[in-house]
């Protein structure tokens, strides 16, 4: 969990600039460190199965081959920065799905919320993995990570909530 961690952070931070270009050097040989140690204890590849940036989010569609049992698992990550602290502190945050129920009801949450745009009413969905807040007045949708780990959030504009929507509907858990 460590290494995935590190990675997530590292990936995001060269994605997004938020590392100056003399820490990418040292951040990249960090990495390199983690990442030999984690496969000398660790069997477990990870492949991309489909990927895209959507406002401040990266998502991820990720197959998981635990090569010494030979189990294989899908699931489908949300990445995103949080800033907290006006800013001062930068947290990476995770939404994670591997089953499709949970990915369908997601898909119907946010359907909702793409015809409650421009109704004038702020409307939330709480789930188990994620909670979804609209806010009329300001005309964005707050995604938030699971509620028992945190405030964790990313905003959507309705433009965005259609762009996540129509990738979710690309995807069937468990093929790839």
């Amino acid at each position: 969990m460590l290494f995935e961690r590190l990675y997530i952070n590292y990936i995001i931070s060269i994605k997004t600039n938020l590392i100056n270009p003399s820490m990418k050097k040292l951040s990249l040989t960090t990495f390199l460190l983690f990442a030999s140690l984690a496969f000398s204890y660790s069997q477990t590849k990870t492949i991309n199965i489909s990927q895209t940036t959507i406002g401040r989010m990266i998502t991820y569609y990720q197959k998981s081959i635990d090569l010494d049992h030979g189990d294989t698992s899908f699931y489908v990550r949300f990445m995103y920065r949080n800033n907290t602290d006006l800013g001062k502190i930068t947290h990476t945050e995770i939404i994670s799905f591997d089953e499709q129920k949970a990915l369908s009801v997601l898909i119907k949450d946010l359907e909702s919320a793409i015809t409650e745009f421009g109704s004038k009413t702020n409307l939330s969905w709480v789930r188990e993995d994620y909670a979804i807040n609209l806010y009329e007045n300001i005309g964005l949708l707050y995604l938030f990570e699971k509620p028992t780990e945190g405030k964790g959030y990313v905003a959507f504009n309705k433009k965005n909530v259609i762009k996540l929507k129509s990738w979710l509907e690309t995807i069937n858990l468990g093929k790839g």
